[in-house]
C-alpha cells in the first residue's frame, strides 16, 4: 500500500485523458498525483495519517495554461490605472484624479483602453490628455498593447519631436496638418519605455505576486510570459526561494532593442551562462528561449 499526502474522494475529477474520462478520487505524494480512480480503488491503494478531503461531487480539473500573456503587464494594473472596459470620459476622469495625488517625477500610467467600444471610436488626441493632466507625463496602452497613448509631458519625456520619423516596425500617428496625434504603435513605443522609471525589485515581486492571484481564481497554474527581462526574473527567484510564487511559468527571455541574429545569440549565452535552466524551483520556472525582434544582419 502506498503512503501518500493527501487523498480527495467523492469528486468528479476530469483525468485530460483522450477519452474525457473522470474519476471519484485521487492521491498526491510529493506534490505529484500517486493514484486516481474509484474511492474504493484509491482508499485500498493508498495510506495516509489525515483524513480524506471530501469533495463533495465538486468538479476538479486538471490545471489551465495560458500560452501567451505578459505576467508583469497584467499585474502591472495594480500599480496603475485599469481602463478595461471604460469610456473615454471615465478615463480623462481618472486620469485627472490621478495627476492631483502625482508625486514629483511620477508618470501616470495605464492599460485596457479600447476606443472600438467608445461612442467615438476614432483615436484619441494627446490634447485631450493635456487638458486633464498639463503637469505630468501620462502614457496609457490599449487593450492589445500595441498601441499607446500620451500626453503631451510624455512625449517630451520621451525626447519626441514633431521632426521624429517612424522606426521599423512602429509608427507615431498625426493629425490630418501632420503633427503628433499623441498615438504610437509597436516598436514605436520603445522610447516611452526607456524614460519610464524602472520598476523596482519590490515592486516587481508586488506586480507578479498580484498576477498570481489573478491567474490561480481563474484556474491557471501555467503560463508562458512572452518576454522576460533578467530584472523580473532575478525578482521573481526571490520569491520562489521563499515559497511565495507557486505559479508555473515558462518564461521566453527578453533582449532589449534589435540585435543582430549574431547579438541575439551572444546575449542568450550570457543570459544562460547564469546558471538558468528549465524546471527550477520543482518545475515552477523554465526560462526557455530568447525572445526579441532582430534586424536583419
Amino acid at each position: 500500500m502506498k503512503t501518500v499526502d493527501t487523498i480527495y474522494i467523492n469528486g468528479r475529477i476530469y483525468t485530460g485523458d483522450e477519452a474525457f474520462s473522470t474519476a471519484q478520487a485521487m492521491a498526491f505524494r510529493g506534490g505529484r498525483i500517486a493514484a486516481i480512480g474509484t474511492n474504493e480503488d484509491v482508499l485500498v491503494q493508498c495510506c495516509t495519517d489525515s483524513e480524506p478531503v471530501d469533495l463533495q461531487g465538486n468538479v476538479v480539473l486538471p490545471g489551465l495554461t495560458d500560452a501567451h500573456l505578459h505576467v508583469t503587464e497584467v499585474g502591472a494594473m495594480k500599480l496603475s490605472l485599469d481602463l478595461a472596459g471604460k469610456t473615454k470620459e471615465e478615463i480623462l476622469r481618472m486620469v485627472k484624479d490621478a495627476a492631483e495625488k502625482a508625486r514629483p517625477g511620477e508618470w501616470i500610467t495605464g492599460a485596457g483602453w479600447f476606443n472600438d467600444r467608445w461612442e467615438d471610436t476614432a483615436f484619441p488626441d494627446s490634447r485631450e490628455l493635456d487638458a486633464v493632466a498639463p503637469n505630468v507625463p501620462v502614457y496609457l496602452k490599449r487593450a492589445c498593447h500595441h498601441m499607446a497613448w500620451g500626453n503631451s509631458k510624455a512625449f517630451e519625456a520621451a525626447g519626441i519631436t514633431e521632426n521624429v520619423t517612424d522606426p521599423v516596425g512602429g509608427e507615431f500617428l498625426r493629425r490630418p496638418d501632420g503633427t503628433l496625434l499623441g498615438v504610437v504603435t509597436d516598436q514605436a513605443q520603445e522610447p516611452f519605455n526607456k524614460a519610464i522609471p524602472a520598476y523596482t525589485k519590490e515592486q516587481l515581486q508586488e506586480i507578479v505576486l498580484y498576477a498570481q492571484e489573478g491567474f490561480l481564481k481563474a484556474g491557471l497554474t501555467t503560463v508562458h510570459d512572452a518576454s522576460t527581462y533578467p530584472e523580473s526574473l532575478e525578482a521573481w527567484q526571490e520569491l520562489y526561494e521563499q515559497g511565495r510564487l507557486k505559479v508555473r511559468i515558462y518564461c521566453s527571455m527578453r533582449v532589449p532593442g534589435r540585435p543582430t541574429y549574431e547579438e541575439l545569440m551572444r546575449q542568450s549565452e550570457e543570459i544562460f551562462a547564469k546558471g538558468l535552466r528549465i524546471g527550477m524551483y520543482d518545475h515552477r520556472l523554465s526560462p526557455t528561449m530568447t525572445a526579441s525582434l532582430p534586424s536583419e544582419p
